[in-house]
Parts: structure tokens; sequence; C-alpha cells
């Protein structure tokens, strides 16, 4: 379980790092010239693991197209602007070592293998539930590979 009893996944051995993505999520907060390298490593919101953390990174990635400045509290604005917002990103940003673009990167780096991993195992999931007798190993196979190259993304 994560906070606020949020499951991680429905998978009982789900790769996950919380504590990358929100160092990820901290440091965009307090550096936002940090998303645009971070974008462009190929991150994004399904990335993230727990809802919270998808919707903050939306938030960031909204403010910024909008070209406004990215902070604790633009960001608790764009969320809806209620006090557990506040709490969530207050606990992101209180948690950030280090804004630097390198581990940032690094961190970002581990979301989306996380995301990958996860995305492999409900691949696996979505086979073992498809294979049957009177299943065709031909299409299974090809819808298989499809799968798979779409989580290498």
């Amino acid at each position: 379980m994560a906070k606020n009893g949020e499951r991680v996944e429905d998978h009982p051995v789900s790769p996950a790092s919380l504590p990358a993505e929100q160092t990820v999520l901290g440091a965009l907060i307090e550096n936002d010239r940090l998303l645009a390298e971070v974008v462009s490593e190929g991150l994004r919101r399904e990335h993230f693991t727990l809802s919270d953390h998808r919707r903050i990174f939306e938030a960031i990635v909204t403010l910024q197209g909008r070209h406004e400045p990215i902070d604790y509290i633009t960001v608790a604005e764009q969320l809806g602007n209620r006090q557990e917002d506040y709490v969530l990103i207050g606990s992101l940003v209180h948690g950030v070592v280090f804004d630097d673009e390198e581990h940032v990167l690094h961190h970002a780096t581990i979301v989306r293998r996380k995301w990958r991993l996860r995305a492999l195992l409900k691949i696996a999931e979505w086979l073992t539930a498809s294979v049957n007798e009177t299943a065709d190993p031909e299409s299974l196979s090809a819808q298989a590979i499809d799968k798979i190259q779409s989580a290498a993304l």
C-alpha cells in the first residue's frame, strides 16, 4: 500500500520507486528549468505509479505550457487549491535533497524503468488470461509483440 491507502498496483509485487517519483516531482517544483530536459528524455504522466503523482506531473506540464511559474503555490492552485494538495506538494518539496540535473534525470530514468516493468507484468497477465485451448497462437504472438514494443517506448 502507498500513502492514503492507495495501492501501487493490483499486482502483489509491483515495480515502483516512490522515492524516485517524489524526488523528480519535488525537483521540478523547486527548479522548473529541469522540466524540458525530463520531458525530452521521455518522462510522461503515465510513468508515475500513484494517481497523485500523475496529477502533479500533469499540473506542472500544464503550467509550463501556459508559461506560468511553477512553484509550490501555483501547482497546488492548478490541482484545485485544496488543503490536501498543499500538504502533498509540501511533502515533495521538503523531501528534495538536490535538484541537480544529473540526479533528477537519473531518477526520471528509474521512474520510466519501473513503468516499463509494470507494463510487462500487465502484458504477462493479459497473455496468461488469453491463452486457452481455442486461442490462435499466431494472433496472440503478434498481439504480444505489439504490446511489448509499446512498453519499450
